[in-house]
């Protein structure tokens, strides 16, 4: 008895090789190496960005503050310390944390902003003060021109623009 083989031909076959596919997840897998080494500094890199827009809401809140409570706000900068904190200029207490836990004092160099630092501040005495109507004044003496508040690491400054008190970021 013949045996005979019936095999079908396929015309305009579509699917991919073995080879293609080798080649295809070896570039996936080396564009995402690339990827990932460019990736690896970037953390230290976000956490500094990240604490930067922190600082620059809470001098905005410390100024919402003492335009709608009618009371001067302070701003003690420490960068010895790594922290800042915002307390009442008349009393010179603290004001409550914004979560309502203790006092609101900001500080770098641990959980969340490990790899952050206070390396500079450019006013008076390391503190500013936001009057009744938002003017900023640093050691009692009214701003003239942009004063770098805070800089994180050299690389984001949080400088205070006089006259309106706008705070914003610079990055280098």
């Amino acid at each position: 008895m013949k045996t005979t083989t019936i095999r079908k031909t396929w015309k305009n076959q579509r699917g991919y090789t073995f080879m293609e596919l080798i080649v295809v997840i070896s570039i996936v897998g080396l564009l995402a190496a690339v990827g990932l080494s460019r990736m690896k500094n970037s953390p230290t890199a976000a956490q500094r960005a990240n604490a930067a827009r922190i600082v620059v809401n809470d001098f905005r809140y410390a100024q919402e503050i003492a335009m709608t409570y009618g009371r001067s706000v302070r701003i003690d900068v420490e960068p010895g310390l790594n922290l800042y904190s915002l307390k009442w200029n008349d009393t010179n207490e603290y004001l409550p944390s914004i979560t309502g836990n203790g006092n609101f004092i900001r500080r770098f160099g641990e959980n969340e902003f490990q790899d952050v630092h206070i390396s500079d501040s450019d006013l008076s005495n390391n503190n500013l003060r936001f009057k009744t109507n938002g003017e900023p004044i640093s050691n009692g003496v009214k701003l003239t021109e942009q004063r770098i508040a805070i800089s994180l690491d050299n690389t984001h400054n949080v400088v205070i623009i006089p006259e309106t008190g706008l705070v914003k970021i610079y990055s280098q």
